[in-house]
């Protein structure tokens, strides 16, 4: 089989210019592997790429790239400076695209995806375009832009396609008025460092980017966002956490109501993590509370439901944690709509699914007993779970789930295995039955500190697990 290299960056050119940068570099492929069905169509695989398409559609292979742009800058344009490709391969049908289907339901019986005849038929190149997916996005006020390389060229109507070997590409930048926007989450630490030089092809461009050094923080570490009523039976939970090194501070969501501004609850909570983001240099929040709209005594800290196709709530606390724009640009009831979403967090967000005090002693206890007194022997313990993804083809979790436990190099990535001093229980479909109680007995009976599940879920159903809410008349 032969391999993509792992694409390497061969130059950056960095061209001052009053309105514009540009940043050039180039990249290298090898050939692919191509794998033929017995409907005779080939699926094309390369490495480090992945492949999709809508339904119908030659299912191609993109790379995606990750470039840290000049400060206060974002992506205008990408040009193509120069590429070389290998010759036609003959008799080659590029296979085509499945339609997504939701896991819990799976795809129909005998399902078979159909070609697209506009495309299949057309002695035009697909696709269209070699670069796609053109975007900026910001972390901590870093532009990171990024895009696909689809390397290949493919002529449905005569079963032809070329491979790219390599290319050269110019990136285009300016200020815009998002991007100078975003400046001022621009933050300078060792975390955001590591974070940006594991994600971008050019992390030398730090060296490019300025902080400022005067501004005078009354440092905070952590915010901690509750009602009113439940500050005080958090005393133990804060106490404890100072106790460990971290400035805690309580802000309840009654004061937030009242002194931020915003178009509901969540804007609200929203304005003041960015109020202490800014200004106090938080890097963690904790939302001390559950999110259950249909009963108001359990909706404590309001989720920001997310959009997708035949959904608008799907629960989520990254608005919370990505801070940039307001994720609702055309101001309608579908909120992360493509072109809406931030996908880097400025800082870390976590809940507490509680609802009155004894709740917050129990998970403040648990909390003391697993720092500082750790039953050692279940340290070294975990449990991989994995249920029937789909059955048309047979699919499942526990596949997965053993590559993370013993390792694997499947689908063009490494993955390390748990390490060898762990004892590994396993519960999958594919192996036999089992039920929630099984689960119970893994955590009261034998003691498990790691959990790895893959399996259907939804927010009333997990691992087995029906969940029934509580009404209130």
């Amino acid at each position: 089989m032969k391999k993509l290299v792992l694409l390497t960056v061969m130059s950056i050119v960095l061209i001052g210019m009053t309105f514009a940068q540009n940043l050039t570099f180039t990249y290298y492929f090898e050939q692919p592997q191509l794998i033929e069905n017995n409907d005779g169509f080939t699926e094309i695989v390369f490495p480090n790429c992945l492949n999709y398409e809508d339904e119908g559609n030659p299912f191609l292979p993109y790379y995606g790239v990750n470039i840290l742009l000049p400060q206060g800058e974002e992506i205008i344009n990408v040009r193509i400076i120069s590429s070389r490709y290998s010759s036609y391969y003959d008799d080659i049908k590029i296979i085509p695209a499945s339609k997504q289907f939701p896991i819990s339901i799976g795809a129909p019986d005998n399902y078979k995806p159909v070609p697209n005849p506009k495309i299949y038929n057309s002695d035009k190149p697909f696709p269209l375009k070699s670069i796609n997916d053109i975007n900026t996005g910001f972390l901590s006020g870093h532009s990171i832009g990024s895009l696909s390389i689809c390397p290949l060229i493919y002529i449905p109507a005569k079963s032809k396609v070329k491979f790219l070997e390599e290319i050269t590409i110019k990136i285009e930048t300016a200020s815009t008025e998002r991007s100078e926007k975003a400046v001022r989450f621009l933050k300078e630490s060792s975390y955001n460092y590591n974070r940006i030089t594991k994600i971008v092809d050019n992390p030398s461009q730090l060296i490019k980017y300025s902080y400022e050094t005067t501004k005078d923080y009354d440092e905070v570490d952590i915010l901690l966002i509750t009602k009113n009523s439940l500050i005080s039976p958090f005393d133990d939970y804060i106490e404890y956490k100072k106790s460990t090194g971290f400035i805690v501070e309580a802000e309840s969501t009654e004061d937030i109501y009242s002194n931020y501004s915003g178009q509901d609850e969540q804007e609200k909570i929203r304005n003041c993590i960015i109020d202490y983001y800014e200004n106090f240099n938080i890097s963690f929040v904790i939302l001390g509370g559950d999110s259950d709209p249909t009963n108001s005594n359990e909706n404590i800290i309001p989720h920001r439901g997310f959009y997708a196709i035949d959904d608008l709530d799907i629960p989520s606390d990254m608005y919370y944690a990505c801070l940039d724009g307001n994720w609702n640009n055309n101001g309608n009831n579908k909120w992360g709509e493509v072109g809406e979403y931030d996908l880097y967090a400025e800082l870390g967000i976590g809940r507490i699914c509680i609802d009155n005090a004894d709740e917050i002693q129990k998970f403040t206890n648990k909390l003391h007993l697993y720092q500082d007194s750790p039953v050692i022997d279940n340290i070294e313990k975990a449990l991989m779970i994995g249920e029937e993804l789909n059955n048309n083809p047979w699919t499942f979790g526990g596949d997965y789930k053993d590559q993370i436990a013993y390792g694997s190099s499947a689908h063009g990535f490494t993955t390390a295995a748990i390490s060898a001093n762990f004892t590994i229980t396993t519960l999958y479909d594919r192996d036999g039955t089992w039920n929630k109680y099984d689960i119970f007995d893994q955590f009261n009976n034998t003691g498990v500190n790691l959990l790895n599940h893959l399996g259907h879920s939804s927010p009333t159903y997990n691992m087995r697990q029906l969940i029934i809410f509580k009404t209130t008349e």
